[in-house]
């Protein structure tokens, strides 16, 4: 049985920061659909059932990342949302987001929680993808 990898959606609106980071996630193991739009985001998220997980900015100009992540919700409850900002999280209970990660924090927590998350839906250990990639 061949094992797929989870699929995350990754929006954020500077194409530089979207380009790297979803570069990241594919070299971790993940397949990565990415849009700078979150218009567009909402749109993949209704039409394609293989979206695992989304990573987000929270800071965008178009529809922030809290607006996206309720609308997400709206859309697919069960969907796991993980902000990446360059700020510290506001107080909101309950939060639209499953995780908040700080941009330039160890990239080693957002792929365990990464991991964890999208384990539920695909049953794939990405742990396991990696270093099945790193030993070819």
């Amino acid at each position: 049985m061949q094992m797929m990898k989870p699929t995350l959606l990754v929006v954020d609106d500077d194409c530089e920061v979207l380009e790297t980071s979803s570069a990241l996630l594919r070299h971790f193991g993940f397949a990565v659909v990415s849009t700078g739009d979150p218009a567009e985001a909402l749109d993949l998220l209704e039409h394609n059932s293989d979206i695992d997980g989304m990573v987000c900015d929270y800071r965008m100009p178009i529809m922030s990342g809290e607006e996206l992540a309720r609308s997400a919700k709206k859309l697919r409850p069960e969907l796991p949302i993980f902000i990446l900002s360059g700020t510290y999280p506001p107080d909101r209970h309950p939060a639209p987001w499953d995780a908040w990660f700080l941009k330039g924090a160890p990239i080693a927590e957002l792929l365990a929680k990464l991991d964890t998350v999208t384990l539920s839906k695909r049953d794939v250990d990405c742990a396991e993808l990696r270093r099945e990639r790193n030993a070819s």
